[in-house]
C-alpha cells in the first residue's frame, strides 16, 4: 500500500502532512510544502506554494501503486515457477532476494 507521504516524498520537497489526502480539499488543507531556501532563524522553514497539483499527486500515486502491483505479481509468478520447477524470466529472477 502506497502512503500519501511516500507519494509526496517522490516529488522531493520537504512537507508537513496533517491528515490523509482523499480529495482536492484535503490536498489543499492537509498538505504544506516547505521552502528549502527560506529558513527562519530558529531553523524552521516557511511554507511555499505547492509545486505540484492535486491531479499530479493522484497521477503519481497511481503510478507508484501500479509499480507496487507489478512487483508483487512478478514475485508471485516467480514463486509459482520455482515451486513448479519451470524457468523464470529475467524480470522474475530479479525479484528474488538471495
Amino acid at each position: 500500500m502506497i502512503r500519501d507521504a511516500d507519494v509526496i516524498n517522490s516529488f522531493e520537497y520537504p512537507f508537513i502532512l496533517k491528515g490523509k489526502i482523499e480529495n482536492e480539499n484535503d490536498f489543499n488543507n492537509n498538505l504544506t510544502i516547505l521552502s528549502t531556501t527560506d529558513i527562519n532563524a530558529d531553523g524552521t522553514a516557511n511554507p511555499i506554494a505547492k509545486p505540484f497539483t492535486y491531479n499530479e499527486f493522484v497521477a503519481k500515486k497511481t503510478e507508484l501503486e501500479n509499480q507496487e502491483t507489478t512487483k508483487a505479481d512478478l514475485k508471485a509468478s516467480a514463486k509459482a515457477k520455482l515451486v513448479a520447477g519451470t524457468p523464470l524470466t529475467e524480470e522474475e529472477a530479479n525479484t528474488i532476494v538471495l
